[in-house]
């Protein structure tokens, strides 16, 4: 358990399924030596206010906020990062939890019903994240 967990939220909109399909392939390693899990993998399904052109979001936790940037600019995920934008158009985003409690919880909100989704981490589904 973290003590102080951060969350980036990706999102993404698809320009290119097969190459995302390759590079998507790639990212799990690079995340793997910063004690990373991705908690949340989903499609949009609905806007119900404002703009979002994004298709996909990928909620990713990590230990604290200063690792989320020493990840993104470490050389192998910099590597990936050409063939990132080439297929598709991305916005990666750091969060700080305002309540302790709350990132203290070990897990993202799920719902059996459908619209949430928690991706335990020994889930290899959750490893086909789009970061």
């Amino acid at each position: 358990m973290y003590d102080n967990p951060a969350f980036m939220v990706t999102h993404v909109k698809v320009k290119d399924e097969k190459k995302w399909d390759e590079y998507r392939s790639q990212v799990p390693a690079t995340l793997s030596e910063w004690g990373a899990e991705v908690v949340f993998r989903g499609k949009r399904a609905e806007v119900l206010t404002g703009e979002h052109e994004y298709t996909h979001t990928i909620i990713t936790r990590f230990p604290d906020a200063a690792t989320i940037r020493s990840w993104y600019e470490a050389p192998p995920y910099q590597a990936l990062i050409p063939m990132r934008d080439q297929v598709v158009k991305m916005a990666l985003i750091g969060y700080e939890p305002f309540d302790q409690d709350f990132a203290s919880l070990g897990c993202a909100a799920s719902r059996d019903s459908g619209g949430l989704t928690h991706a335990d981490s020994s889930d290899s589904s959750a490893m086909y994240l789009g970061l």
